[in-house]
């Protein structure tokens, strides 16, 4: 059969794929090795938090070396620093080299690290861990499995709901959290290390404007929706908390609030909006945006921060949380008065963001999103033999290509089909089609040609809204929802 008369005229599309490959790096540790608290290697849904300190002064090379088995993300002197590692096959991990900018004297790092422990279309179930160093000059100060760091458990909530079926579990915080005696570690044995080789991400920050402030009550009557992904008898090898096991279950908390008064709101003098309970704004940024959402909050008395997110508004002007078979809300309890700095730990894909007050008052900053962006994206090329496909779509996706191999938008954008390979490079060069190749023949050096990678489609034919299935041989594709 003539394969190209076989798939339908709206699917000749070139879509947004991959990042560009970074220049050639380490693959290697100096003295780091993989660590993880003991006893904690099966805990569904871990977080923990590795603290170390190191002295520099201002100009001095200082980098961060890591790796880990899900994901991580570092600050350095409580400053957004790193989030890592890029993506690779199942049991292979790149190793991501960071450039730090020190403050004289002390300086304080930290690495959250979740280790999720649960099947999903996000990351590839695996052994949580941690490999990290940091170097200074070329000298390694601080390494896990060694000197300099020490882990500590952490204010975000364990027995959360999951996100959605596709992503393991929300966000959800209680703070300020106490700090506890460290914890000890288990070190584990050698991991597979690639090289990093994608380009490293944007990390912007887009500062959201206001739309309107809306009052809301609680609807003790009504029954909340269970989906599926938070059925555990329903998901069958997908794990999810029984619901009277959670800690807390915000996906009902925000089905029974119910809006009842809306107006436009004027963007504050000071940039502060005073929430009392109840009392929420909604926001927009420029555009939708990949990376993770964020913002100030100075408490006056106690009080819950929801954060609900999507890329459309209701045509009330009230964001819909469920819309995508999500729990698209971010949660931070706030049990004390003062000042918080409150960012997302994963990624989300947004546009509109409602921040609403629950049992105290509070004024919020407008919120932000810390883009995740891949900076090659820009050049990516669009081709399309139906002239009413335009340029549209790509100007709206082509700055939202996160790290690695996640593609949050081009995965549905033209069905179902799924191709073996790329038929043309979507960024000059091969660097794309070289990251592409599974973990075992980088790792044996056996890379082939950029042609045999690509695949043998035809040419004008270059759908690839799901990552190649080579790049997973156990079906394990990656995406963010």
């Amino acid at each position: 059969m003539n394969r190209r008369a076989a798939i339908p005229r709206s699917f000749f599309l070139a879509v947004v794929l991959l990042a560009a490959v970074a220049c050639a790096e380490t693959a290697a540790f100096d003295a780091a090795r993989p660590v993880w608290p003991e006893g904690e290697a099966e805990t569904l849904n871990a977080f923990f938090s590795f603290r170390g300190e190191f002295d520099a002064a201002e100009g001095d090379d200082v980098r961060l070396r890591a790796t880990a088995g899900y994901v991580y993300k570092a600050r350095l002197n409580g400053a957004f620093a790193a989030f890592g590692p890029a993506r690779v096959t199942p049991g292979f991990f790149r190793v991501d080299e960071w450039r730090l900018k020190p403050r004289d004297g002390r300086n304080a790092v930290e690495i959250d690290v979740a280790g999720y422990n649960c099947p999903n279309f996000y990351l590839a179930k695996q052994t949580p861990f941690l490999q990290a160093e940091v170097l200074v000059n070329g000298k390694v100060v601080a390494a896990t499995g060694g000197t300099g760091f020490a882990a500590f458990r952490t204010g975000k909530l364990r027995k959360t709901p999951r996100y959605a079926y596709q992503r393991p579990y929300s966000e959800v915080y209680r703070l300020p959290s106490a700090t506890g005696a460290p914890l000890p570690l288990a070190v584990q044995e050698a991991k597979k290390l690639l090289p990093r080789e994608w380009d490293y991400p944007d990390f912007r920050v887009v500062a959201a404007s206001p739309l309107s402030r809306e009052k809301t009550r609680r609807d003790d009557d009504m029954t909340p929706d269970v989906p599926r992904f938070l059925d555990v008898n329903g998901l069958g090898d997908w794990v999810c908390f029984g619901l009277d096991e959670l800690e807390d279950n915000p996906y009902f908390e925000m089905q029974r609030r119910k809006t009842v008064s809306r107006e436009a709101v004027e963007a504050s003098q000071d940039g502060r909006y005073a929430l009392d309970d109840g009392e929420g704004v909604v926001f927009a940024l420029d555009r939708v945006h990949g990376g993770f959402p964020g913002l100030s909050v100075r408490v006056e008395t106690p009080t819950t921060i929801h954060l609900t997110h999507d890329e459309v508004l209701r045509p009330d002007g009230s964001v819909d949380f469920v819309r995508t078979d999500t729990m698209a809300t971010l949660t931070w309890h706030l049990d004390a008065p003062g000042d918080y700095a409150l960012e997302s730990f994963e990624p989300y894909g947004c546009k509109y963001m409602r921040v609403l007050s629950v049992g105290g008052r509070a004024a919020v900053s407008a919120p932000y999103v810390r883009t995740y962006e891949s900076p090659s994206a820009s050049r990516a090329k669009f081709r399309s033999s139906d002239p009413a496909i335009g340029a549209g779509e790509l100007r709206r996706e082509r700055g939202r290509l996160p790290d690695g191999l996640s593609e949050p938008r081009t995965r549905w954008m033209a069905g179902r089909h799924v191709l073996h390979g790329t038929c043309e490079p979507v960024v000059d060069g091969d660097g794309p089609e070289r990251a592409a190749v599974p973990g075992e023949l980088l790792a044996s050096g056996a890379i082939p040609s950029p042609e045999a990678v690509r695949g043998t489609c035809p040419r004008n034919l270059a759908v690839r809204p799901h990552v190649p299935r080579m790049l997973h041989p156990d079906l394990r594709h990656v995406a963010h929802w």
